[in-house]
């Protein structure tokens, strides 16, 4: 499995790794592959059982995916390959150094996968 940032979420990157028979998880970044987001805002909500959640260490984390999204791309979107879209919601909290507060952390992971996550 080969484990990508952000910037190799591209159908030529995606389609050489099938080729070569490598899975792939590769960084989603908000405004990356649109229809791919778009697809997966509308298909999230109808989902739940695609839904966990998990501590890790300090951290609450809540995952959420959907499988098989098409993504179209090349000349007027002639290729296509199916992808699987995982997210992670997490927080923690931690004292504020200059006010000894406690706050609570947040940061949101997004990952293309070419398998579908198992829960």
């Amino acid at each position: 499995m080969v484990l990508l940032d952000g910037l190799y979420a591209n159908g030529p990157i995606m389609e050489r790794c099938r080729r070569y028979h490598w899975d792939f998880m590769i960084v989603l970044k908000d405004g990356s592959l649109p229809t791919v987001w778009e697809e997966y805002r509308s298909l999230a909500h109808e989902q739940p059982e695609h839904r966990c959640e998990q501590r890790w260490g300090e951290r609450q984390q809540q995952f959420q995916w959907v499988n098989a999204i098409r993504y179209e791309y090349g000349p007027n979107g002639k290729k296509f390959l199916e992808v699987h879209v995982v997210t992670c919601h997490e927080h923690w909290q931690v004292v504020d150094p200059k006010t000894a507060e406690i706050i609570t952390k947040h940061a949101r992971h997004v990952w293309l996968s070419s398998r579908p996550p198992i829960a």
